[in-house]
C-alpha cells in the first residue's frame, strides 16, 4: 500500500483542493487579502462605516419623527372633529338666521304698510276736521 490515501478515497474538498483542509485555506486567503489592505483602504472602510452608522442614526431620528407625527394627528383628531361638528352647528344657524331674517324683512314690509295705512287715514280724518271746522266757521 502506499503511504497516499488513493483519490478516490479523499473528500471532496481534497480532491479538489489538494488535500488542504477548507478552513485553512480560508485562512490563507484571509491572510492574503489582509497583507493587501493599506492603511488608505482601511481609512477608507472606516469612513463607509462612520457614514453607514450615521445613516442608521439618521433612519432612526426620522422613524422618532414619523411615529411623533402620527400621534400629534391622532390627539389632534378629536380637536377636528370637535370643529367639525360646530362648522354644521354653525351652518344650521346660519340657514336657520337666514329664515328669520327673511321672515323680519316681510314684517317690516307690513308694518310699513300699516303705518303708511294709519298716517293716510289721520291725514283723511284731520283734512275732513279741518274742511267741517272751517265750513261750521264760514256760517
Amino acid at each position: 500500500q502506499s503511504p497516499k490515501t488513493p483519490f478516490s478515497d479523499l473528500a471532496d474538498d481534497e480532491k479538489i483542493f489538494g488535500g488542504e483542509d477548507g478552513s485553512q485555506l480560508e485562512e490563507s486567503q484571509e491572510n492574503a487579502l489582509l497583507s493587501e489592505i493599506t492603511e488608505e483602504d482601511l481609512e477608507v472602510i472606516r469612513q463607509r462605516e462612520e457614514a453607514l452608522q450615521q445613516i442608521e442614526s439618521d433612519m432612526l431620528d426620522v422613524n422618532q419623527i414619523i411615529k411623533d407625527l402620527a400621534s400629534m394627528v391622532y390627539e389632534q383628531g378629536d380637536a377636528i372633529d370637535s370643529i367639525e361638528a360646530n362648522i354644521e352647528t354653525a351652518t344650521v344657524n346660519v340657514d336657520s338666521a337666514n329664515e328669520h331674517l327673511a321672515k323680519a324683512s316681510q314684517h317690516q314690509r307690513r308694518a310699513r304698510r300699516v303705518k303708511c295705512c294709519v298716517i293716510s287715514a289721520g291725514l283723511v280724518v284731520l283734512l275732513i276736521f279741518i274742511i267741517v271746522l272751517s265750513v261750521s266757521i264760514k256760517k
